[in-house]
């Protein structure tokens, strides 16, 4: 799924709110088993980036890896042996997911890891948030084959619907008789 809107409409807020309800209502389920890893990608200007720092999402701060001390494929062999240790479902978030540019190869990789046999247990799927409306555009056409996304579009909020988010904020923020 990808969420786009301007800058300061909500879409990180509101997907950080409906995955911990998310991960809150899985938890009462003992069939179920759902892991959440959010990367935020601004800097991240490849998909070798994105995966070398998901691995150390992932990954206990003592088992970091370098970012140059491996060929992609190493990486992504990495990255899906992290995940099938996970196992069940895995969301991965990718906040500002448009600055990797045209190194779209990670969107390719992750949705069909488990039908290419790099992955036996987890389930991925990949959220991206972006502030480019254009980015789905610029994509390589066997990523939007693969992706097989949602588009939900973040429109900027009315003068009354700020109204009312600030008027709900100074009520759970200001006290009577605060100095």
């Amino acid at each position: 799924m990808f969420l786009y809107g301007k800058t300061g409409v909500g879409k990180t807020a509101v997907s950080r709110f409906l995955l911990d309800q998310l991960k809150q209502d899985t938890a009462q389920y003992d069939d179920i088993d759902l892991s959440v890893y959010w990367l935020n990608c601004t800097n991240l200007s490849s998909s070798y980036l994105v995966a070398v720092n998901l691995v150390n999402t992932i990954r206990d701060s003592d088992e970091q890896i370098s970012t140059t001390d491996y060929p992609q494929q190493r990486i992504f062999d990495i990255l899906y042996d992290e995940l099938d240790a996970i196992g069940w479902t895995v969301l991965l978030v990718f906040d500002e997911i448009d600055q990797i540019g045209s190194d779209d190869e990670i969107l390719y990789e992750l949705p069909r890891a488990r039908s290419n046999g790099y992955l036996e247990s987890a389930k991925p799927s990949v959220i991206g948030i972006s502030n480019d409306f254009g980015f789905r555009d610029d994509l390589s056409p066997k990523v939007k084959d693969t992706l097989c996304e949602e588009e939900i579009h973040f429109s900027p909020y009315t003068g009354p619907e700020l109204e009312a988010i600030l008027g709900e904020r100074v009520d759970g923020a200001l006290f009577d008789d605060a100095t």
